[in-house]
């Protein structure tokens, strides 16, 4: 009878089957967690008579966007009223920055600058 270093052929099988069945099941549980960090885009708000940071913070409270933005904006701090259902981010930061000189860029990590049209002032503070 053969062998492989002292262990039979049978083990040799058995064991990399379990490492094919590991690989498949790694391989799988990451495919499930990526298909769910993108199908976490959308975002749903209604607020009324709020400033656009406290909107920002509530968007964070979601748990899935990051916002950086100078809280010494004047547009920062306009009241406004917002009833979004199951929007794409950028959507729903456009209709929320509609009348305003306010504007933004996504970021990696789901990170969001909030950046003002005006040169006044543009520091950012975290």
């Amino acid at each position: 009878m053969l062998t492989i270093g002292g262990v039979s052929p049978h083990a040799v099988k058995k064991a990399l089957l379990f490492m094919k069945l590991t690989f498949l099941l790694i391989l799988v549980a990451t495919m499930q967690v990526s298909a769910k960090v993108n199908g976490q885009g959308r975002v749903s708000l209604n607020l009324r008579q709020v400033e656009i940071s406290k909107a920002l913070n509530s968007i964070e409270k979601q748990g899935v966007y990051r916002f950086l933005y100078n809280s010494r904006l004047n547009t920062i701090h306009k009241k406004i009223n917002i009833d979004a259902k199951d929007l794409e981010i950028k959507d729903l930061l456009k209709g929320l920055f509609t009348g305003t000189d306010l504007t933004f860029k996504v970021l990696e990590n789901n990170l969001i600058v909030v950046l003002s049209n005006s040169l006044a002032t543009q520091d950012i503070k975290i």
